[in-house]
């Protein structure tokens, strides 16, 4: 569900695993992003790390920090 060379998520799918609708609400990515730094922290394998590198680069592009908690 993340696009790699991007850093974006798609957050829904059809049953067929095809992109159905490309985002649905903010909190979706930070929950992503949050599982691949656990499983980085669980197996050790730099593939976790490199996604959610990819994905928080995004986040600042894109300035996240409007999405903050108030």
């Amino acid at each position: 569900m993340l696009d790699q060379d991007k850093g974006t998520y798609h957050h829904v799918l059809n049953g067929d695993f095809t992109r159905k609708e490309e985002s649905r609400t903010i909190y979706y990515d930070g929950e992503a992003t949050f599982a691949l730094c656990r499983l980085y922290g669980l197996t050790g394998d730099p593939v976790w790390l490199d996604a959610a590198q990819s994905a928080v680069e995004h986040f600042i592009e894109a300035d996240y920090t409007r999405y903050k908690d108030r």
